[in-house]
């Protein structure tokens, strides 16, 4: 059946609390993608990737849309931005307490 020793208990609570804590820090999310829409990391010397819809948006990232592209994101307090073709939008700082 089911090995159910503590140690593997632990790694599957270690692991499934390293998941929640990773989706903790994003403090936005992609909503659709239309076209080219690149996120820079904050650290320097960020290599431009493509956004995709889902993809988690955090703090310090650079959101650079292209012609004819559109981004459109979406926060936990509600808030949706929409990026129109050849934009760049900078999460600076993020912080909504849900309490």
């Amino acid at each position: 059946m089911f090995d159910l020793s503590k140690p593997k208990i632990m790694a599957v609570a270690f692991i499934l609390w390293a998941l929640t804590s990773l989706n903790a820090m994003a403090q936005g999310v992609f909503q659709e993608i239309r076209g080219d829409v690149r996120v820079t990391a904050a650290a320097p010397g960020g290599v431009p990737v493509a956004a995709s819809k889902g993809m988690n948006i955090t703090s310090g990232q650079t959101i650079t849309t292209g012609a004819k592209s559109l981004a459109i994101m979406r926060f936990p307090d509600g808030m949706e931005v929409a990026l129109d073709q050849n934009t760049t939008f900078r999460v600076q700082e993020y912080n909504y307490d849900q309490k």
